[in-house]
């Protein structure tokens, strides 16, 4: 179970495969931070408010995997489950993860509840760098922002991370 956060609020998006918890705070144009490798660290969740205060904007933290505000000792197991996950792995094989497609499928749902925007912007930090660069192709999405991207790592360097069979919209 996920702690609650401060300055959130919590639901879930099950639209495609398990669903997801989503922390949201704010209003205006929708944002989507996707959280790095250690998982939704109070870093990642000053920074959706920092995001919210500042642009203004409604910004979104899904909770990828772990839980919200991990501990040090499960930051690391974060860490360490991420990087030889099957979505990893998928991404430098050129394959679209299932955590783009959910990601997707969020966009394409915050940009239909709130059709007075054009768009979605979306955040992708280190790990979640290469599913920002992924979701760009999209149509729901406006705008994207890779920081510190982290893969592909060693092949596929050129790869968007989706399948060559992907539709994109």
């Amino acid at each position: 179970m996920s702690a609650e956060v401060d300055g959130y609020t919590k639901r879930v998006f099950p639209k495609v495969g398990p669903g997801h918890e989503i922390y949201t705070t704010g209003e205006g144009p929708n944002v989507v931070v996707l959280h790095e490798l250690f998982g939704l660290t109070e870093p990642c969740l000053k920074l959706g408010l920092n995001l919210a205060r500042e642009i203004p904007a409604r910004v979104h933290l899904p909770l990828l995997f772990g839980r919200a505000k991990p501990s040090p000792l499960e930051q690391l197991k974060n860490g360490v489950g991420a990087c030889i996950s099957k979505e990893i792995h998928m991404l430098a094989r050129n394959e679209t993860s299932p955590i783009v497609v959910w990601c997707r499928a969020l966009c394409d749902q915050l940009k239909a509840d709130d059709p007075s925007y054009p768009g979605v912007g979306v955040v992708g930090m280190c790990l979640t760098g290469g599913f920002a660069l992924a979701l760009i192709a999209n149509a729901s999405v406006r705008g994207g922002v890779v920081a510190q991207p982290s893969l592909p790592l060693f092949v596929h360097r050129a790869s968007l991370g989706l399948a060559d069979d992907y539709v994109l919209m």
